[in-house]
């Protein structure tokens, strides 16, 4: 596999469509005539009448909310692709993430080649599917929350309309499992989160292509190296925009977090430590192990996998509960080894 960043820009793909940084977007112009698939609410759904497409920071690298151009999403994606003197035929996501930190994956196999081209940060609104609303349709206003991972995703050859919306399915699984092993919470939910409340995706094959494949499942190749691209690509853009690694892990707060256990309410139990000590202490091995047995088995216990009792069994095996709560067991372990 391939992996680009910002500084490898911009680079021409095989079928001489070109990625390109131009300010705070990352732009894909065609050479000729393209089949997307957008989920854009300018020029969004299957079309066949795009020129180019993009991705763009609204931050200009602050990472910080702003305010939309128009009422409408619609409006204020035509907005920016008029201010940014693209052709009116295009189609774009918006983001607060830094286009500096874009991460550019590639596979290729036999003469197909797949790209990845991925911003992402979902800190501020991760969300897991089913999670609780934050607004209705009816009451909308318009505002473009800080998190977002987005996706442009491209085929050197020409796929069937129904294949393309199959490698959305299949990109789509590729970012929540990359995401899962991330363990990213959601920030309205106790789950590990699936995406943010505003990831979008656009992808793109070439329908002049002599090549048109029919399956993007995850029993076929191309399945596969959508499923690679990107995961790899999420994985690396969150790192980059972010820090997520299995590293950051290391952490207790970190891992238990999404149950209630932030710094507010640790410092609480630690009224001398400094925050910096807090969290020196928060990263011993022994503690962020014992709060990633936590994290399991309260994720365990909401799948209905186990049992309270059963979950309670396997945790006094670990540490003695004495009818403390999980979280309530490891700041008494966290005031052993303090």
């Amino acid at each position: 596999m391939k992996l680009f960043h910002s500084t490898s820009l911009p680079i021409t793909l095989p079928n001489k469509d070109t990625i390109i940084q131009k300010d705070h977007m990352i732009l894909l112009s065609f050479a000729s005539s393209r089949r997307i698939l957008s989920t854009s609410a300018w020029n969004g759904g299957i079309r066949e009448d795009i020129t180019c497409v993009f991705n763009y920071d609204l931050s200009h690298g602050k990472t910080i909310f702003c305010e939309p151009l128009e009422p409408t999403m619609a409006g204020h994606m035509r907005r920016l692709g008029e201010l940014a003197g693209l052709p009116v035929a295009n189609s774009g996501l918006c983001t607060a993430a830094q286009m500096k930190n874009v991460c550019i994956t590639q596979e290729t196999w036999d003469t197909i080649v797949v790209t990845a081209i991925v911003t992402a940060g979902i800190d501020e609104n991760g969300g897991r599917a089913g999670d609780p609303a934050s607004w209705q349709e009816k009451d909308y206003q318009l505002g473009i929350p800080v998190g977002t991972i987005n996706l442009l995703l491209h085929f050197n050859c020409d796929l069937l309309p129904g294949t393309l919306t199959t490698a959305l399915l299949t990109a789509t699984e590729a970012k929540a499992a990359a995401i899962q092993e991330l363990q990213l919470p959601s920030k309205v939910s106790s789950g590990i989160a699936t995406g943010s409340g505003t990831d979008g995706a656009i992808l793109i094959c070439d329908s002049q292509s002599t090549t048109c494949l029919t399956d993007c499942g995850k029993h076929s190749k191309l399945g596969e190296m959508v499923g690679k691209t990107v995961f790899h690509a999420v994985k690396e853009a969150l790192f980059l925009q972010t820090g997520a690694s299995p590293d950051r892990l290391h952490h207790a707060i970190r891992l238990l977090e999404r149950f209630g256990f932030h710094e507010k309410y640790v410092s609480s139990f630690f009224p001398t430590l400094s925050v910096e000590q807090l969290h020196t202490l928060c990263q011993k091995e022994e503690i962020w192990s014992l709060a990633a047995m936590y994290a399991h088995l309260m994720d365990l216990e909401n799948w209905n996998i186990m049992t309270h009792e059963q979950a309670i069994a396997i945790a006094n095996k670990l540490y003695p509960l004495e009818e403390k709560s999980y979280l309530e067991a490891l700041i008494a372990y966290m005031k052993e080894q303090e």
